[in-house]
């Protein structure tokens, strides 16, 4: 088991899926691992789904998330239809208008996270 935790910057995170970053192995368990994002991270909405697909993953994970997602916050996204069914990803609003914007705010794919995400804990 890995006892040194990782934190992840700003630099290494994506803001488009076309660079998504992928997370691998995310532990919360014990507050190790972090995501170290410019500004704060003011709370975290409730996990949504919807459908997303690669082929129009921008206007679907907009379609999915706007309406949950406040302003300067943190959400989890599981695609219950489309070609991407079953992932999870998280979005952060950081230009605080509440709603996903490809090209401004963060977007990451979490594969096999090792415990539960933790959306507002996992920011620093």
């Amino acid at each position: 088991m890995r006892t040194i935790p990782v934190i992840l910057t700003a630099a290494f995170l994506s803001l488009t899926l076309s660079g998504c970053d992928r997370l691998f192995g995310l532990m919360r368990e014990g507050n190790l691992d972090t995501i170290d994002l410019p500004g704060v991270v003011a709370g975290s909405a409730a996990p949504a789904s919807g459908a997303l697909s690669l082929a129009s993953f921008d206007s679907d994970l907009a379609a999915g998330v706007n309406g949950a997602l406040g302003a300067n916050q943190a959400i989890s996204f599981t695609p219950i239809g489309g070609d991407m069914n079953g992932r999870i990803f998280g979005v952060v609003d950081v230009n605080g208008d509440g709603n996903y914007q490809s090209g401004t705010d963060y977007v990451f794919e979490f594969v096999t996270p090792v415990t539960p995400i933790d959306q507002l804990g996992m920011f620093i």
